[in-house]
């Protein structure tokens, strides 16, 4: 009996000098690969980029840029070049090349807001080529992002701010909500540049919640491009219905930060058409 438990022991012996032996081969492996490559990602990357983009030229959006500047991140702004300056709701031309010298993307809107599904080819050419001209003329190119006013989109439209020198088109919607069984990002490089899925635009209802889980849905389901839509950013219902408060839009910029230890990163839409993404 006594021989058996010897023998026990002495293999319980052998047993834990094994396990201390490749417990520090393990380490010494996983040490050398961290001087080799780098220390190891606590969490993949996702490849998720967001775009934060502004309609209208709107006055609060002056603001905006100076916060997003913050903190390190640019912003879309699609201005409509025949109404800036025209009153109190538009931002003026000084501001404009304030927000573009910071390092933003100024891209167009048409001269007038004009639904070009409404219109005739003529006048849609008209006003989607002279607002791109126009703010070429006022410094701010390339201006290669379009928005469509009013979301309206066709086959005739894309045509047009293609042919105009434009090298995406962004309406609004058709990526994942209650009401849309959709993607949840759009893809990178996407299908139809000029008609590019967005999470649906940001309004009154709209929570902080509501904004981060558009950003967590695509980063959990492999990443992708999710591209939000905003107008005013103000306490006073600057836009009506269209209108994210301050609370809530600068909650979400802390939020979104720090999310680049997630493999997210915020580019402008100009960036990410030309370049693919990250």
């Amino acid at each position: 009996m006594q021989g058996s438990v010897r023998q026990c022991n002495r293999l319980g012996a052998r047993s834990s000098k094994t396990t201390v032996f490749a417990r520090t081969v393990a380490a010494l492996v996983v040490g050398l690969a961290a001087t080799l490559f780098g220390a190891l990602p606590a969490r993949a990357a996702t490849d998720t980029v967001v775009s934060l983009t502004f309609d209208d030229g709107q006055a609060s959006q002056y603001a905006v840029a100076s916060r997003l500047q913050a903190r390190g991140m640019r912003g879309t702004f699609y201005i409509n070049s025949a109404m800036v300056g025209t009153g109190a709701y538009y931002m003026t031309w000084t501001q404009i090349r304030d927000i573009y010298k910071a390092g933003h993307e100024i891209g167009g809107h048409t001269l007038h807001h004009t639904n070009l599904t409404t219109v005739s080819i003529s006048q849609a050419t008209t006003e989607v080529c002279d607002d791109r001209s126009a703010l070429i003329a006022r410094g701010f190119g390339p201006v290669t992002a379009f928005a469509y006013p009013e979301a309206a989109v066709d086959s005739t439209a894309e045509s047009i701010v293609k042919s105009c020198g434009y090298t995406s088109g962004r309406p609004v919607g058709n990526l994942y909500s209650s009401t849309c069984p959709c993607p949840y990002a759009e893809t990178i490089p996407p299908g139809d540049p000029y008609n590019l899925r967005t999470v649906d635009g940001a309004t009154r209802s709209t929570t902080l919640q509501d904004l981060q889980t558009a950003v967590s849905d695509a980063e959990e389901r492999g990443g992708g491009w999710v591209i939000l839509i905003f107008h005013g950013i103000c306490n006073n219902a600057c836009t009506a219905g269209n209108t994210v408060t301050t609370r809530t839009f600068n909650a979400f910029l802390n939020w979104l930060r720090p999310r680049s230890a997630h493999g997210t990163v915020v580019r402008t839409v100009g960036d990410v058409t030309a370049s693919g993404g990250m």
